[in-house]
């Protein structure tokens, strides 16, 4: 039997998100596959539409490090945007 872990932080609505849905709906239908879904957080829209047979575990680690990942993660999406602001003006 293969193992596969598929890991993403949580399950809130987003094309993303439905697209892993999807693939693990068509994973949990292969017998040779157990299949693990590691989440940071048990949370979202999508989580009750995760396959039965799919292992779903989250990950544990202290405020300290969620503290320190949401931060990055909120320094990411800042460049994302100044980059998208400026994207758009030079194809305006």
């Amino acid at each position: 039997m293969k193992k596969i872990l598929v890991f993403t932080n949580a399950l809130y609505s987003g094309g993303v998100e439905i697209s892993l849905i999807n693939l693990l709906k068509e994973l949990s239908k292969i017998a040779e596959y157990k299949v693990t879904l590691m989440l940071l957080s048990k949370e979202g829209i999508y989580k009750d539409y995760i396959p039965s047979n799919i292992e779903i575990k989250t990950l544990k680690f202290s405020n300290k490090y969620y503290d320190i990942y949401n931060r990055e993660k909120y320094k990411l999406n800042k460049v994302f945007i100044k980059f998208k602001t400026y994207f758009n003006k030079i194809n305006n």
